[in-house]
């Protein structure tokens, strides 16, 4: 830990003895005010919740399972970078881009009945998803009570002798996710046919998140966020067209090859890391 904790300290270090070699004098602030402006990345792991797959109940081509469609799916590490602006010592608002992938979904399933065409055999159903979000976001940090409650802000706020302070953190933010499902298909038990391969398909839907954590401003120019955060990705769905879609007893192809859509929402539990130098 105090190696990891040193690495940062130097990592600081040398990103401010660039600033001054590249821009000349590095800038001594009472505050962010001079320096209001400044960039961040950010890395993380997504725990994925129940997705709440389902399908449109008008159509008899899927079949009933023993057990529901729903299902995890799993974890994926998250990388970010953004750009954002200092409001105010209690203020700061920023624009990021968030890649997560890719989520994978594997279940195994029997059925309550034949069904239709090549969904009756107990089989294996696969999709992969990436979900590729921008996102307007804005954080409060209890540095900023100082003016309006110095008491509370004493309380929240620890010192580091030499290294600047840490503090409490809490935000939200909204935008768009692109949600791409891909690689999705059915293997069939004990012939391991392919069928129901779907075509690509890409889905925008609105995103959220809330998140809370702790800010060490280890210099006036460079900072470390760590915590944890909700993130809901909106909807994503299948592609109606299937490249191949057979029967599962002879395994002769079934025209048309289309069959509807599977509709899900992404949402995750969250960890990050997040780094920002300012400018």
């Amino acid at each position: 830990m105090k190696k990891n904790v040193l690495a940062l300290l130097c990592l600081s270090n040398l990103v401010d003895s660039a600033f001054a070699g590249t821009m000349g004098e590095v800038k001594t602030c009472p505050d962010a005010s001079c320096m209001p402006w400044f960039v961040e990345f950010g890395t993380g792991a997504s725990f994925s919740n129940s997705a709440s797959i389902n399908y449109h109940p008008s159509y008899n081509i899927w079949p009933v399972p023993t057990t529901t469609y729903d299902g995890s799916l799993g974890t994926v590490p998250i990388y970010m970078a953004g750009i954002g602006y200092t409001v105010s010592p209690l203020l700061k608002i920023d624009a990021s881009y968030s890649y997560r992938g890719i989520y994978k979904y594997a279940k195994h399933f029997e059925y309550l009945n034949n069904g239709a065409g090549n969904n009756s055999a107990p089989n294996t159903r696969y999709f992969n998803l990436t979900s590729n979000s921008l996102m307007f976001s804005a954080t409060l940090y209890a540095k900023g009570l100082e003016g309006s409650h110095p008491e509370l802000m004493n309380r929240l706020v620890k010192e580091i002798d030499g290294y600047g302070y840490i503090q409490p953190i809490i935000g939200g933010g909204i935008g768009v996710s692109y949600n791409t499902v891909t690689n999705f298909h059915t293997i069939i038990d004990n012939t391991y046919w392919m069928t129901n391969a779907k075509q690509d398909s890409t889905f925008a839907a609105f995103a959220w998140q809330l998140n809370a954590g702790l800010d060490w401003q280890v210099t006036e120019r460079f900072s470390f966020d760590v915590g944890y955060r909700y993130f809901n990705a909106g909807r994503f769905n299948s592609a109606d067209a299937c490249i191949n879609r057979i029967n599962s007893t002879t395994g002769s192809f079934v025209t048309p090859a289309w069959s509807p859509n599977w509709q899900a929402i992404l949402s995750a539990n969250e960890v990050y890391f997040t780094a920002k130098i300012a400018f």
